[in-house]
């Protein structure tokens, strides 16, 4: 009887030698998710872009992880990095182009699957200090910019070589709340902050617009003509267009717009982190359900 026991113990552990393994391979690789997407900041847009991108595509069959990020620059960078997992991001038009630019290997790597459309150049100074166009920038105006690895960056990097005014200003990287509050108090000296620019979507209202629509006494927006900018994707996509963006509306009349420049936001994907079954997947999700996905965010991108 003894033996018996025995030999069923010793069958048992073995089963578990050969089971337990491939129990825990499957496992690990129900765990491995099928898209890792690095999106913005929590509170930005991009996450919101991202969640129901997730929510969706999960429903299809794909594992999808979201990573946060400061913004395009850095959503780019961990695409591109072939030992980073992201192989899903989102990235301003302009910043696309400046990393197809800087490396035009990228251009058969990376695939541009959609466009999550505009976002527009916001440039917030204080009220009554007469600039209220471009060209009224003077030499040395301090604007803030919120990140260096975010596409606003790019964005006044690249308007700063076609503009001669705003080429007199100098970038200041600091956090949006903080420069509102800076532009509010109108301080002086090296600490001071003149201008907020960031970029978002046009139909939407972050805090920052909100404010200076909400209190005109003391923030009024700067708007900019247009400009002569040949710049495209290598798809033909223009990275740079111009749009007046009512601001305030009076039922169907509009009271109040800015003009202003915009490029589009990207669903980008990586070529050699995606696989084929994985992307046509993708593609179709994208091509018969994007509007579900691009419905309203929330806040910039950057």
């Amino acid at each position: 009887m003894k033996n018996c026991v025995l030999k069923f113990i010793m069958a048992l552990v073995m089963v578990g030698l050969y089971a337990f393994p491939a129990i825990a391979e499957e496992l690990a690789a129900a765990s491995v998710p099928d898209v890792v997407f690095s999106a913005g900041r929590k509170d930005s847009a991009y996450w919101g872009v991202a969640n129901r991108l997730k929510k969706i595509v999960g429903e299809q069959g794909l594992k999808v992880d979201i990573m946060e990020s400061v913004g395009s620059l850095q959503n780019l960078e961990r695409l591109e990095d072939p030992n980073n997992p992201v192989n899903l991001t989102l990235a301003q038009s302009d910043a696309v182009h400046d990393r197809f630019l800087q490396k035009p290997s990228l251009e058969t790597n990376l695939s541009v699957m959609e466009s999550i459309g505009l976002e527009c150049v916001f440039l917030i100074t204080k009220a009554g200090n007469g600039i209220t166009r471009e060209a009224d920038l003077p030499a040395g105006m301090r604007i803030a910019i919120p990140g260096i690895e975010s596409g606003v960056a790019i964005t006044y990097r690249d308007l700063s070589k076609l503009n001669p005014f705003l080429a007199k200003t100098v970038p200041i990287y600091t956090d949006a709340p903080s420069a509102m509050k800076a532009i509010a108090e109108a301080g002086k000296g090296s600490e001071r902050i003149d201008a907020l620019m960031f970029v978002h979507r046009p139909k939407e209202r972050n805090p920052e617009i909100q404010m200076a629509i909400d209190k005109p006494d003391l923030y009024s927006f700067v708007s900019f003509t247009k400009m002569e900018i040949t710049a495209k994707l290598p798809d033909g996509q223009p990275i740079y267009s111009f749009v007046d963006i009512p601001l305030v509306r009076q039922g169907m009349k509009v009271i109040r717009s800015l003009p202003t420049v915009c490029t589009d936001g990207l669903l980008v994907a990586s070529n050699s982190k995606i696989n084929p079954s994985q992307k046509k997947l993708l593609d179709r999700v994208v091509n018969e359900q994007w509007m579900r996905i691009y419905s309203k965010g929330s806040q910039s991108d950057q």
